[in-house]
């Protein structure tokens, strides 16, 4: 997903591309949960609804002339961070589908990848900059994305044609501020706080589990000295 020196629009494309990008890259991942391939597209002339296995969704246009279209499959939870000036950095999990056959070009599924860039530096495609910084952590969305804002009248050969729209389904992984910024500091912080009180839990509970382990001891051995008394009592009333 590197910028190219020729005027051709960058994006998502195949792992030799990717893994020669300066400022987006793939890295390894941990377990990712496949989502269902999207490979088909309608004629789309605003919002409207239509049914798909995770239910009734509805596309929607990003940008006037209808060249980014989105459509949230899975949405994030209400309190998810999205990206922003102060978080530009993002990791995602993609795959990418063109329109005319549904082939599979690209996908960070088969390799157990991630692909990082900055929002906004024009890194990657158009429409990638345009409709993932609508995005939450956790969301699943499936972008189109007309020629102009993928590859245009190029392409990106042999992958992809030229004039080709695309689809991909793109799962926003993670939002991060830029390393040195005050953000990322704070969050350091806050991330060293929430450790430090975890710490002090751990320690707590641990403490509180040593005290009554020892009035369980100590309980028990009341109840063993009671029982040698009860018995000598015993022996005595037999005695006489």
């Amino acid at each position: 997903m590197a910028t190219d020196a020729n005027p051709t629009p960058a994006g998502p494309a195949y792992s030799s591309r990717i893994h020669r990008s300066a400022r987006g890259e793939r890295s390894s991942s941990s377990q990712i949960t496949e989502q269902p391939r999207l490979s088909s597209l309608r004629k789309i002339r605003g919002p409207f609804l239509h049914k798909s296995s995770h239910g009734w969704q509805r596309d929607h246009r990003i940008n006037r002339d209808g060249g980014v279209i989105k459509t949230v499959i899975r949405e994030a939870k209400a309190d998810a961070i999205a990206p922003s000036d102060s978080l530009p950095f993002v990791d995602v999990h993609y795959e990418g589908t063109l329109v005319e056959n549904g082939k599979v070009f690209d996908t960070t599924y088969e390799d157990n990848s991630v692909f990082s860039f900055e929002i906004g530096e024009g890194n990657v495609i158009k429409a990638w900059d345009i409709a993932v910084k609508t995005m939450k952590v956790g969301e699943v969305a499936k972008i189109i994305c007309k020629p102009e804002y993928a590859y245009g009248a190029a392409g990106s050969h042999p992958e992809i044609p030229p004039d080709a729209t695309l689809i991909f389904e793109v799962e926003l992984m993670v939002c991060r501020p830029r390393k040195g910024s005050s953000v990322e500091s704070a969050s350091e912080e806050k991330a060293r706080l929430e450790e430090l009180k975890k710490q002090r839990e751990t320690a707590a509970g641990a403490k509180e589990q040593e005290k009554k382990r020892r009035e369980e001891a100590k309980a028990t051995a009341a109840t063993r000295v009671q029982a040698k008394l009860e018995a000598k009592k015993g022996k005595g009333k037999k005695a006489k």
